[in-house]
């Protein structure tokens, strides 16, 4: 017997998600708002998004010709500190007594090069105002 958690339905909608940008690809058919799904999965936890991530940092290779080297301990928001590891900047939270924090936001511009349609990857969602 299954069980139902609340992990389960992240985990499924990201393969969800690949799957359909994997049908696109196949169908040579991808845009550039799929070209920054792709990008934005690949960047994400695999701990917790579970294995669809690799899938996608392997399409991403294929797409870009560009063998990224992934940083699950970034992604997953594990840096260690004690060890001289990044303590801010980069987007990146930081474990420190007080629980998780995060220091510096971090955006990216898709697809590079472009047709002239961009898109504009916020990789830590909050509410603060852009201009851009």
């Amino acid at each position: 017997m299954l069980e139902d958690v609340s992990d389960a339905d992240t985990v499924f909608y990201t393969y969800l998600s690949y799957y359909q940008l994997y049908k696109n690809y196949m169908k040579d058919s991808l845009s550039s708002a799929d070209s920054a799904q792709i990008t934005y999965i690949a960047k994400l936890c695999p701990n917790i998004y579970g294995a669809a991530v690799y899938k996608a940092r392997a399409l991403y290779t294929m797409v870009w010709d560009d063998p990224e080297a992934w940083d699950d301990d970034l992604a997953c928001g594990y840096v260690d500190t004690a060890t001289g590891g990044d303590g801010g900047g980069g987007g990146r939270k930081v474990h420190s007594s007080a629980g998780l924090t995060m220091t510096k936001q971090e955006y990216s511009l898709y697809p590079n090069p472009n047709n002239g349609n961009i898109t504009l990857l916020q990789k830590i969602t909050d509410e603060n105002v852009v201009s851009a």
